[in-house]
């Protein structure tokens, strides 16, 4: 799956995202998660899937293609 950052535009793949590890207590257990959420360019958790247009090959988000071209195609 690739991302497409909102903040400085970066497009990267899950395996490239920093991750972050929030620590939670519960009934006195410890449970670490890990999450995928943060460019590894700047840093920013505003997110969202990436495609790239069929015909230019521009990347965008996810949902603004249509048909799998971005608006210009």
């Amino acid at each position: 799956m690739d991302y497409l950052c909102a903040n400085c535009g970066a497009i990267f793949n899950e395996d490239d995202m920093d991750s972050n590890t929030y620590r939670q207590y519960a009934d006195g257990v410890c449970i670490d998660e890990v999450i995928l959420a943060a460019c590894p360019e700047c840093g920013s958790e505003d997110l969202c899937e990436a495609a790239e247009c069929a015909i230019c090959g521009d990347w965008h988000a996810d949902d603004e293609l249509i048909g799998g071209l971005c608006k210009a195609c």
